[in-house]
């Protein structure tokens, strides 16, 4: 479960990214870079999560 969590967070934040991103640069929105963001944020988040925290 905390994995999929992590996906949906990591699209959300990409998307996000993305947008204001392309907004600024004057260019147009594309996902490809939004879900190439959302496979880094959710590898980097889970080897953080599963070896630097502990509960």
């Amino acid at each position: 479960m905390r994995v999929v969590i992590l996906i949906v967070w990591s699209f959300f934040i990409s998307v996000l990214l993305g947008y204001v991103l392309s907004s600024m640069a004057g260019g147009s929105f594309e996902w490809w870079p939004v879900l190439i963001l959302t496979a880094v944020f959710t590898l980097v988040g889970f080897f953080i999560g599963e070896n630097y925290i502990e509960e």
